[in-house]
């Protein structure tokens, strides 16, 4: 599975071939597959393991990634296979923190990861979680932020949208440790069992300057920022909201809750 637009996908899916074309039996074949804006990976990840897939490589970002995980979660729940199929991730995303926190928290080789089910209301539908749902400013900063920009775009999309009212600048709820750089905003790790809810108020300048002191490493954590670690949140989201980064406006809050050591991966040197 390929999300065709992002860059480095080609060479990836090149050197995946010839290294399956090394390796390949007559038992064993490989299939190579597209995402699209009107399917984005769910779909195409539901057939292939319908149609018998062992492992389930996808080249992408934390979306792409996200939806494959759960039409691989869904199959899995609806037929309780012995040996499950395993997710391979191949990052070329624009922030690609599933990978980043996966690396960071596992050695190479097959292992069981937390993951969040998202249930999004008013229609009750679900999806999953691979790094965090958001609300607030975090949503409008994705929306700003063009596609294949690097990881740091994101955040300079949010400092233009800086405020101290006291009110929640953004919540966020997720189960990896930080982003890129060490950066921190969650008490948690892939591996933890729990999810981390971190709501951040500021009401002066000076909050913004604590909380990234903060989120670097530096200092307690500041009053303007509040977390709570726990199985399951509740989030309302009269904006919209996101999910890994990905924006859904016609919602009005969702239910987060964790999985623990549910989705099987394969990482791979």
């Amino acid at each position: 599975m390929a999300h065709p637009a992002r860059r480095g996908t080609r060479q990836v899916v090149e050197r995946l071939r010839a290294a399956s074309s090394s390796v390949a039996t007559t038992s064993a074949e490989v299939f190579v597959t597209y995402t699209t804006p009107a399917h984005p990976g769910g779909e195409q990840a539901a057939r292939l393991l319908d149609a018998g897939a062992q492992r389930l490589v996808v080249v992408g970002g934390d979306g792409t990634v996200a939806q494959c995980a759960h039409a691989l979660l869904e199959w899995i729940d609806e037929r309780q296979p012995a040996d499950p199929p395993r997710l391979i991730p191949f990052p070329v995303g624009t922030a690609n923190l599933f990978w980043r926190n996966l690396v960071a928290t596992f050695p190479t080789g097959p292992a069981d990861v937390d993951v969040a089910r998202v249930t999004l209301y008013p229609s009750g539908s679900t999806t999953t979680s691979l790094v965090a749902v958001g609300v607030g400013n975090s949503v409008r900063a994705i929306q700003r932020t063009p596609a294949q920009k690097h990881w740091w775009s994101y955040i300079l999309a949010g400092v233009r949208l800086w405020s101290w009212t006291g009110n929640p600048w953004t919540q966020e709820v997720g189960n990896i440790a930080g982003v890129p750089h060490r950066v921190r905003i969650f008490d948690s790790r892939l591996d933890s069992g729990s999810l981390c809810h971190t709501v951040f108020s500021p009401t002066t300048l000076a909050d913004w300057v604590c909380a990234g002191a903060w989120a670097l490493g530096a200092g307690r954590e500041p009053t303007a920022i509040r977390t709570h670690v726990g199985e399951s949140f509740d989030l309302d989201a009269p904006h919209g909201l996101h999910v890994d980064g990905e924006v859904y406006t016609k919602v009005r809050g969702a239910r987060v809750q964790v999985r623990p050591r549910a989705l099987p991966v394969f990482i791979p040197a």
